[in-house]
């Protein structure tokens, strides 16, 4: 019996250390990195001090740059980095909302814009919907726990 359950005991021990790996910041940056170095844009992509990656697709116009106090006017979409599904989206119409009350990622990367700009924002886990359970996602996609996710974000204004 007390074999059966060390065994079990393993397998257990085993598996949520593989879980935690899944969802380690330098595992999911190193994925990202991954995809970025395949699509190459790995050379033109900025890395915050958190580990969200921004690649500018169109430039900004202005020359200052929301804080995380500001109100942001953004048009998004937001994608599983695993397999592309739309989990959330603007669907082209513009949104106002306090940056502050947004995912870590976004008040991480959206500070880096100026008006107008578009980029694509990779936001690790951690600095998005976490590592502890599941969510729904707008679209009726399930965002899993750990899920790395990828925004197309356009900022419109900010004040």
């Amino acid at each position: 019996m007390r074999n059966i359950f060390a065994f079990v005991l393993l397998i257990a021990l085993s598996l949520s250390q593989i879980s935690c790996e899944k969802f380690d910041l330098s595992t999911q940056k190193d994925e990202i990195k991954d995809r970025l170095r395949e699509l190459g844009t790995l050379d033109e992509a900025i890395e915050t001090d958190e580990g969200v990656f921004i690649v500018f697709t169109t430039p900004g116009t202005g020359t200052e740059n929301p804080m995380v106090s500001s109100t942001i006017d953004v048009i998004y979409e937001a994608r599983l980095f695993d397999s592309g599904e739309i989990v959330d989206s603007s669907y082209g119409s513009i949104v106002r909302q306090e940056l502050s009350n947004t995912i870590f990622g976004w008040q991480y990367a959206l500070p880096y814009f100026t008006t107008g700009a578009q980029a694509e924002i990779y936001i690790p886990a951690v600095h998005a919907y976490g590592t502890t359970q599941d969510r729904p996602g707008s679209t009726g996609v399930t965002i899993e726990k750990g899920s790395i996710l990828e925004f197309t974000v356009k900022l419109h204004d900010f004040f």
